[in-house]
């Protein structure tokens, strides 16, 4: 009973701290709203995929979907996948979510509409060594930089 419930205080702080995050993130990209931006949080997506975090769609119509994480610690590749260091000590991820981003782009095209929607990945809390910051067409950055990239792809 003590470790269900310990487990269930565990996935309630992750939830904070995703929550967190999300808010972190939409208060740095809500200049964008004011620059001609479409901004859409917790999209509804079909085929168990839960939420997208945030769609956004440019002045220039180009729409990109936001996968926020709020993993702390630094990112790196292997031009492949995405691992997470701690200290010395590199870990993977639970769960590959370049696939889920892409996955969600494609679902936020087909319910919008839309001709193409490009994948980001952005962490709120981790410091992001991935270079060129594309990995398999996925967008993978800390949040700070966000902004920026949406900014110069129009």
């Amino acid at each position: 009973m003590v470790a269900n419930g310990s487990f269930l205080w565990k996935r309630a702080n992750h939830a904070d701290q995703g929550a967190k995050g999300e808010e972190d993130t939409a208060q740095e990209i809500s200049q964008l709203a004011q620059l001609g931006w479409q901004v859409d949080y917790g999209m509804r997506l079909g085929s168990g995929l839960g939420d997208a975090d945030i769609v956004c769609i440019s002045p220039q119509n180009k729409a990109y979907v936001i996968d926020v994480k709020s993993h702390r610690g630094e990112v790196t590749t292997d031009g492949k996948q995405l691992y997470r260091r701690m200290g010395k000590t590199t870990y993977s991820f639970e769960k590959s979510f370049l696939k889920q981003a892409m996955k969600q782009a494609l679902q936020v095209k087909k319910q919008k509409n839309l001709s193409f929607v490009t994948p980001i990945v952005s962490f709120s809390d981790a410091k992001v060594s991935v270079p060129s910051s594309r990995i398999q067409n996925v967008y993978v950055i800390e949040k700070l930089k966000l902004v920026p990239l949406l900014k110069s792809l129009g």
